[in-house]
């Protein structure tokens, strides 16, 4: 027996371990079901209590969208979702979509609208009133709500018996809290997040309550996070912005492809395409592909590369004696201008363009269509928005996030591995698995009363 089982615990009908977007959803969902379809039993609410890390609720949900809150996009379908089986997020996105989203939080006072890209906002534009709205339903609801408590131990309760038969609505897990409280639940529901902004709480805590009654773990890495590149080629470019087409090269192969605004950093790339594409870069490092990534950025993706060439050759013509790092200026940002020249031509910037030869100017349009740099890796879990991997989805029920490995364990949220797009993608999932996996646990709570 360990020292956690001599305990006599507290005992509640739904522990939610987690109290950001997919927990805060999954209890509402609970105890809103439990109430619907209850019945007779429904003068008796169900005991529901969030655990939460942080010293509030909701931390990560204030950092979305720069505090506005990216609630959703109008977009989020199963499509814009990835993981080792990406159909699995179909089973809760089909279910509570987008429309169910914006209903849920209308009702709840949330007014919103729709921009660019199909980004979903409150047109207070205040994430803080997302967290008082879901804080005000939960006190409504009569759930109750501990924060600054870490779950550190989770343990299944071998099932009280009456006769040859189970009392199935005696306790299954046992929870152990670090600071050596106790406590019991019929359901649990994992919400922990991954690990992607480790100062809002998400340590990983999940992965490892889940790994110590069974579950897989398909290894975490950043994603939404920006790339780093080879030497120190980006620091003249640093603070520049450009839109351009953007494509991630292996070998002789395209293995991811964006467009939008690209910043160059001090350390490499930033801006929404590079976020887009280094969930790739992650996975490729994480399987040790040797063989390097590359980036190539079309600067001027409007013009063909026929088109700059014989642009350059008219300035040429026009003006001979042009310094050689101003002669694409017009064409890309000045400073990029004299970068390429710089890069390409490898002789003394003093010199004029009219000793350019026409192989020197192919090579110029050549470098404004492929201005190539080589990726050496992603920032940290730190700057991630979101974390690519997590609990091994083939362990769970896709229509109602129940573990299949134990009876009465959920999991929902960023935890699992199942992560979407930048744009408010990955909120819809928080939003979508929360209030499936606490209307199934609500639903099997029920059952047990029949």
């Amino acid at each position: 027996m360990t020292e956690m089982t001599a305990r006599q615990p507290r005992p509640f009908d739904l522990i939610v371990v987690g109290g950001g977007a997919a927990g805060l959803l999954a209890a509402i969902a609970a105890a809103r079901t439990w109430q619907e379809h209850a019945g007779p039993a429904k003068a008796i609410p169900l005991s529901i209590l969030i655990l939460e890390k942080n010293d509030k609720i909701g931390r990560k949900i204030l950092a979305t969208g720069n505090g506005r809150c990216n609630l959703t996009n109008v977009m989020a379908i199963p499509a814009a979702y990835h993981g080792r089986d990406p159909r699995f997020c179909r089973g809760a996105l089909q279910r509570y979509d987008v429309r169910a989203t914006l209903d849920f939080f209308l009702d709840l006072g949330l007014v919103c609208r729709e921009e660019e890209d199909g980004r979903i906002y409150p047109v207070c534009q205040q994430a803080a009133a997302v967290v008082d709205l879901l804080a005000q339903e939960i006190e409504r609801l009569h759930i109750t709500v501990q924060t600054q408590a870490t779950v550190v131990a989770l343990e299944p309760v071998e099932p009280v018996y009456l006769g040859s038969q189970p009392l199935d609505k005696a306790p299954h897990w046992r929870l152990g809290l670090a600071d050596g409280q106790v406590l019991a639940a019929t359901c649990v529901i994992l919400a922990t997040g991954g690990m992607a902004s480790p100062n809002l709480g998400s340590d990983g805590s999940g992965y490892r309550l889940a790994q110590s009654v069974g579950h897989r773990l398909v290894e975490p890495v950043p994603a939404l996070v920006q790339l780093t590149t080879a030497g120190r080629k980006t620091v003249c470019l640093s603070g520049i912005r450009v839109q351009c087409g953007l494509s991630l090269v292996q070998g002789s192969q395209e293995i991811g492809r964006e467009s939008g605004e690209v910043l160059f950093t001090e350390y490499g790339l930033s801006g929404i395409p590079i976020l887009q594409l280094s969930r790739t870069v992650s996975m490729n490092l994480h399987e040790s592909v040797h063989e390097p990534m590359r980036i190539r950025l079309d600067l001027l993706p409007e013009w063909s590369e026929t088109a700059i060439e014989a642009k350059i050759t008219q300035r040429i013509r026009q003006n001979p004696t042009l310094r050689r790092p101003d002669l694409l200026t017009g064409l890309v940002h000045r400073t990029i201008s004299a970068f390429i020249a710089r890069e390409v031509l490898h002789q003394a910037p003093d010199q004029p363009v009219r000793t350019l030869s026409p192989r020197q100017v192919k090579s110029l349009a050549q470098t404004i269509k492929q201005l190539e740099l080589t990726v050496t890796g992603t920032k940290d879990f730190s700057l991630a928005q979101v974390t690519a991997g997590g609990l091994d989805c083939r362990d769970f029920l896709p229509d109602r996030l129940e573990s299949r490995l134990k009876p009465a364990l959920f999991a929902a949220g960023e935890l699992l591995d199942i992560d979407g797009d930048c744009g408010g993608f990955n909120l819809q999932w928080a939003w979508s698995s929360g209030l499936l996996a606490g209307a199934s646990a609500a639903r099997l709570l029920l059952s047990f009363q029949s």
